[in-house]
């Protein structure tokens, strides 16, 4: 992050940043979710670049992409990405 910062300080660098993060939700299913950050730079001395985060909230949550464990086989299966059709071998 410290690049993207020195980025939007020179003016250099407009859009988002995707952050990707994974969330454990339980011991058989992991959950890879994306989110935007759009960066500002604040008035004032150095390192006063912020990040804005765009939430939509956990009442329709989808992950991006889901990781369940196939215990008989030991071993993940992907069962959902927003990114390419999922089809079961």
């Amino acid at each position: 992050m410290k690049q993207v910062n020195e980025m939007v300080e020179r003016d250099e660098f407009t859009g988002a940043v995707l952050r990707m993060d994974h969330w454990a939700v339980s011991k058989e299913i992991i959950d890879i979710t994306f989110q935007r950050l759009y960066p500002t730079v604040n008035n004032g001395g150095e390192n006063n670049v912020s990040f804005r985060i765009v939430c939509g909230g956990m009442s329709d949550y989808r992950p991006a992409i889901r990781f369940v464990l196939d215990t008989e086989n030991n071993k993940w299966d992907l069962v959902s990405n927003s990114y390419v059709s999922v089809t079961k071998q």
